[in-house]
């Protein structure tokens, strides 16, 4: 079951799931169900107990707060077997950039531009997006502003830890915290 808000998103891993099956015959379009549905619902998408959860990329930032990142640990948790794995990955946000480390060139091609800028607080950080696109006519700028919950790798360990769940792997690289922690048997 693969759960995102985002119809495009769905299509994309319904076209990349088709493109596997083109050259590998493995079959996944049809062993996958997409759900177009908040995260927070994932668990009432679950026909039973599962071995694994993943939930990659900055998905738990774009939650409002740390409590419902707690809250969607805890469902996580909740919904393996015993034995079973919840894998995570997401960007640590301990360090706060300061002056003008807070712009970060995202991606550059001949004819679009995409920077951000970072604004924190203790528990948020406000990010504005910048979007240089060239026309026939110039460049054009469009921009928008989204926030993300801050996060650190030692706390979302605790919380982790916290539900009684074991670290089986905890790695950093280049800000990247990758985790996997398991239910007890």
């Amino acid at each position: 079951t693969a759960l995102d808000f985002s119809p495009t998103l769905l299509d994309e891993l319904r076209e990349t799931l088709l493109q596997i099956d083109r050259h590998e015959g493995l079959g996944l379009a049809d062993k996958v169900t997409l759900v177009k549905e908040d995260i927070r619902h994932f668990s009432s998408h679950l026909p039973r107990p599962v071995e694994l959860v993943v939930c990659m990329g900055d998905t738990l930032a774009h939650l409002e707060d740390v409590e419902q990142v707690q809250e969607l640990l805890a469902m996580a948790k909740d919904a393996l077997e015993p034995g079973g794995r919840l894998l995570l990955s997401f960007r640590d946000q301990s360090r706060e950039l300061t002056g003008a480390d807070r712009f970060l060139a995202l991606r550059s091609e001949p004819d679009r531009l995409h920077t951000v800028f970072l604004e924190y607080t203790p528990t948020h950080i406000t990010v504005y997006d910048l979007f240089h696109c060239q026309h026939e006519e110039g460049w054009e700028l469009s921009k928008s502003a989204f926030r993300k919950v801050r996060l650190t790798r030692d706390g979302v360990r605790e919380v982790l830890e916290g539900l009684g769940m074991s670290l089986v792997h905890d790695s950093m690289e280049r800000g990247m915290v990758w985790m996997e922690a398991q239910v007890a048997r």
